[in-house]
């Protein structure tokens, strides 16, 4: 209403209005009260389906916090690590019912789709449904822990930097535990 907004400077009033109100509203009273790392924390102790069919339908701030890549990375990890897990081919499709070929996505967008991918068996029907996650764009969602990750990701390295060499190096077969202590551990 024109009640909230204040005349001065189109902001919303004090009362109604707080400069990271997605995250404030979706989190509640009592989450709110922990920083987006902590938050990351307590989230990477669930389980895949209650992160993407519970929490992450929770509220717009917890839909970008469930779509964090280093916890699907750390799900995934955890659970198919040691045995290993598939990633499906990007160039892998179906046939539409209007016969046309379509693309069925599966593990080769992000840590998400690779844990849809092998989470169901691989002679499961829904398998072949399964479609590339297309996250959906949250404005009003500030938060360096998830900027960060996204840049690191994102970030690319000028082939300039990767080509300078600027730590000596020596063959692996010269190096012995004592020369390793006596070179880069006393100092």
């Amino acid at each position: 209403s024109a009640s909230d907004v204040s005349v001065a400077d189109g902001q919303p009033s004090s009362s109604l209005w707080h400069p990271d109100k997605v995250r404030h509203d979706g989190l509640g009273p009592n989450l709110r009260q922990l920083n987006d790392e902590q938050l990351i924390t307590i989230l990477s102790f669930v389980d895949g389906p209650t992160l993407a069919s519970g929490i992450c339908c929770a509220s717009k701030f917890l839909y970008v916090a469930g779509h964090h890549e280093e916890l699907w990375r750390d799900l995934v990890l955890r659970r198919w690590g040691e045995v290993g897990f598939t990633v499906r081919d990007p160039h892998d499709t179906t046939e539409g019912d209007d016969g046309s070929a379509q693309g069925t996505g599966g593990a080769t967008g992000c840590w998400k789709d690779i844990y849809a991918w092998n989470h169901h068996p691989s002679d499961d029907s829904t398998k072949a449904t399964i479609q590339q996650h297309s996250p959906i764009s949250m404005q009003g969602i500030y938060s360096d822990t998830f900027f960060r990750s996204w840049l690191c990701r994102s970030f690319a390295l000028q082939p300039s930097w990767l080509s300078t060499h600027t730590v000596s190096s020596i063959p692996h077969s010269e190096m012995t535990t004592e020369r390793f202590y006596k070179e880069y551990e006393e100092t």
